[in-house]
């Protein structure tokens, strides 16, 4: 065997070892506990490895400031810290369920709840605020309309929620052409009816005078 089928043949081996070894991708690190309060998510943050997921349940808020606290704020600048790393909580503020998702410069807030557009709006402000988050995201109740505020470069836009058909001002030009295209509808329904109609008309006046005609001129 010549110098150089022995290279190939080594080349193919180590390819055949190393190419099994590459395809294995390793798992995320997933950890899943129990909390009732946010103090009690900051020690299992801070044994998460990077890139790992923590997953908490059972965690009982009073009302919306305490997201605007420091042990939310710290928890959020512990996920930064943490490159790959991504927080899920799960709970309850006020009586009604949450959830809440950190990761990178993403924060997602959902199942809140605020009196009017004024306090809503100043939450999710100081919420960015606080956090210094490129991209913020929450999704409440406000004086009894769901809302979905979104701060991305910079702006914070606020729209209302649509749900099982119903239309909020941010889809009211949508919900506009629909309602021009079901009166276009029922307007070439009536002309299609119309154009039937006229015919059968027509074609009875037509009878009547091929049959009279023939009598008249045999009593002449």
């Amino acid at each position: 065997m010549t110098r150089r089928a022995i290279a190939v043949w080594v080349l193919v081996i180590a390819m055949g070892i190393a190419g099994p070894a590459a395809a294995q991708t390793t798992p995320r690190p997933e950890v899943k506990v129990t909390a009732t309060d946010l103090a009690g998510v900051q020690e299992p943050l801070n044994n998460l490895p990077n890139g790992g997921e923590l997953q908490v349940r059972g965690l009982v808020l009073t009302d919306a400031n305490a997201f605007t606290g420091a042990p939310f704020t710290t928890l959020v600048s512990t996920v930064q810290s943490k490159p790959g790393t991504e927080v899920k909580l799960l709970g309850t503020v006020g009586g009604t369920r949450f959830e809440a998702k950190i990761e990178g410069g993403e924060v997602k807030l959902q199942g809140l709840s605020f009196a009017n557009q004024t306090d809503f709006n100043n939450f999710v402000n100081g919420l960015q605020a606080q956090n210094n988050v490129r991209e913020l995201k929450v999704q409440a109740v406000v004086g009894g309309t769901r809302m979905i505020a979104k701060f991305e470069n910079g702006r914070l836009r606020t729209r209302t929620e649509v749900r099982d058909g119903n239309r909020g001002p941010g889809s009211e030009h949508e919900g506009r052409g629909l309602s021009r295209v079901e009166k276009t509808e029922k307007v070439e329904k009536v002309e299609k009816v119309d154009k039937i109609d006229k015919p059968e008309r027509v074609e009875k006046v037509e009878r009547v005078d091929r049959i009279e005609r023939p009598e008249r001129s045999g009593r002449h």
